[in-house]
């Protein structure tokens, strides 16, 4: 269980609270959060990483 807080303009983007708990398989990479969070929250797309990085 990976708990990722977001600041308030993410929260509201994605309509969640300030932390959010993702089940993350190992290995636990920074990318595999992401990918997982923008998985979970659509609307987080884009937002934390440009479309270039993945």
């Amino acid at each position: 269980m990976i708990r990722v807080q977001l600041p308030a303009n993410l929260q509201t983007l994605a309509g969640v609270g300030r932390e959010i708990q993702l089940e993350v398989p190992a290995p636990v990479t920074q990318r595999t959060v992401l990918d997982i969070l923008e998985e979970k929250h659509p609307a987080l797309r884009g937002t934390i990483r440009d479309a270039v990085t993945k």
